[in-house]
């Protein structure tokens, strides 16, 4: 399975990066969201793992922009900011999850496996 990690945090990409590898992923990394669009451009993806805020353009402008060219592809907003009065899950209906930062890993690992493969 092809992954895009798209996190204006090198720290998280990097870390992201290795577990998921070391879990048999390929994996790309990317920081900015226009980096992880062209990404996708350029060779075939399951999934983009993406940070909710970002500079420029964030994790849903992404998504949007993602689906328009890859309506296949399955997108995974990760935030690390408290989401209390919903906009953030509401505004990413067309994610196949959104994650609140820190995550188990565990679950990250269940929503990948369980994703149907194209």
């Amino acid at each position: 399975m092809n992954i895009i990690i798209v996190d204006d945090e090198g720290i998280v990409r990097d870390i992201l990066a290795t577990i998921l590898i070391d879990n048999g992923f390929d994996v790309q990394t990317a920081d900015s969201a226009q980096e992880g669009l062209r990404l996708l451009t350029e060779s075939p993806a399951d999934f983009i793992i993406t940070d909710f805020l970002m500079p420029h353009m964030d994790g849903v402008e992404l998504l949007k922009e993602a689906k328009r060219t890859r309506p296949d592809i399955k997108v995974i907003l990760m935030s690390g900011h408290m989401d209390l009065d919903g906009s953030m899950t509401a505004s990413a209906g067309d994610a196949y999850a959104v994650l609140q930062k820190p995550f188990d890993f565990r679950a990250l690992m269940d929503l990948l496996s369980a994703a149907p493969h194209a």
